[in-house]
Parts: C-alpha cells; structure tokens; sequence
C-alpha cells in the first residue's frame, strides 16, 4: 500500500508540473534574439525637446569637434570609417578605423555602432558581409570592438586630452603609500639593529 500511494503521488506531481508548464504558470521565459520593432520609439533627446540654450551648446561644442578633426586629418591622424564624425576618436586624439578594420583586431566603440546601424563609408559597406549569426564580418574578419587594455588606453588618451584628471588625483595617493611602505621599515629595521648592537656592547 505504502508503495501504491508513493507511485500515485509521483504520478500527480508529474501531472501538476505539466498543467502549470503547458498554462505557462512556471515563470520560465525563452529568450530570443532582439528583433526590430514595428515602430521605432522616439528619441530621448530631439530638437523639439531640448531647451534653445542647450541646443546651442550642443552646437558650439560640434563646431568645436569639426574644427579638432580637421586639424587632426591635417596632421594625418584621422582615418574614419563611417560616414558621420567619429567623437570618439576625434577627443582620444585620432584614430584609424580602416586600418583596424584591416588588422580585424577591433574597432573603437563609435564606429562600432555606426557600422550596426549602417553608417559606414561607401568604400567600408562594399566590404562588408554578415555571418551566420548576423554578426559583421569586414574581408572575412569578425568586427569586433578594442580590447580592454585598448579602451583603457584611449579614454586616457582622452582624459588627459581634455584636461581631465579621470580618477588620477586618487591614484597619486597610493603610488605615494607603496613608496613610503619600504622606506619607512627600513628606517625601523636600522633602529632595532641599532638597539641590538648597544644590548651587545652592553652585555
């Protein structure tokens, strides 16, 4: 009897988990790639939206970027891929986005998006595929975005561009502490060296 009603039970917790599963009681969600909505939602920030006074300061500080890029194309250090200014690049003093393209090694994280959303250059967009997953490929190389250490690198770059400190003032600090560290046992191994020699005499 004991096994008759553990085999019942069993059978009705199997049938309890197939009701709540197939009514979708479970909470358990499958999870799909995004896909493009019907009607792309307003933006967060449009012209009729922004105040005359931010307005133009966006665009003073525009005219201010178009100006960096030409003297850094001047200066040949400017190589975009995409068909609008790359900010980033531009305030990270350069870049040559065709060439990362080229080496397949990554690309800055603004050209990055251009690209998805089908901003590159003319001569870029003829080169450029998809794979399996829907992931752009540029001559066979995944497009990929920099390396940690890469974007580490530029947001230094641009922090001390920009005058920017970017966390600095705290790491002066502890460069100053790890220095000391050494210096000052050192100077409390002399004395307690100093202290057995005197006990030594002494004695």
């Amino acid at each position: 009897m004991r096994k008759w009603s553990q085999w019942m039970s069993a059978c009705g917790l199997v049938l309890f988990g197939y009701l709540l599963g197939s009514n979708g009681v479970t909470g358990i969600m499958s999870v799909q790639a995004q896909k493009e909505p019907a009607e792309q939602p307003a933006a967060a920030a449009s012209p009729g939206n922004l105040s005359e006074d931010t307005q133009k300061k966006i665009h003073t500080a525009f005219v201010a970027i178009k100006a960096a890029h030409e003297a850094l194309e001047t200066e040949s250090k400017y190589v975009s891929a995409t068909r609008a200014l790359n900010v980033f690049g531009i305030l990270s003093g350069g870049l040559d986005a065709v060439a990362d393209l080229e080496t397949g090694r990554g690309v800055d994280p603004e050209t990055f998006a251009a690209l998805y959303a089908d901003q590159g250059s003319e001569e870029v967009k003829n080169k450029l595929t998809r794979d399996d997953a829907g992931r752009l490929v540029y001559n066979g190389k995944l497009v990929q975005m920099y390396s940690i250490s890469r974007l580490k690198a530029a947001f230094a770059a641009r922090n001390a561009l920009s005058g920017e400190k970017g966390g600095s003032a705290t790491a002066a600090p502890a460069k100053e502490k790890t220095e000391e560290k050494p210096e000052e046992k050192k100077d409390e191994e002399k004395k307690e060296e100093k202290k057995e020699e005197k006990k030594e005499k002494a004695e």
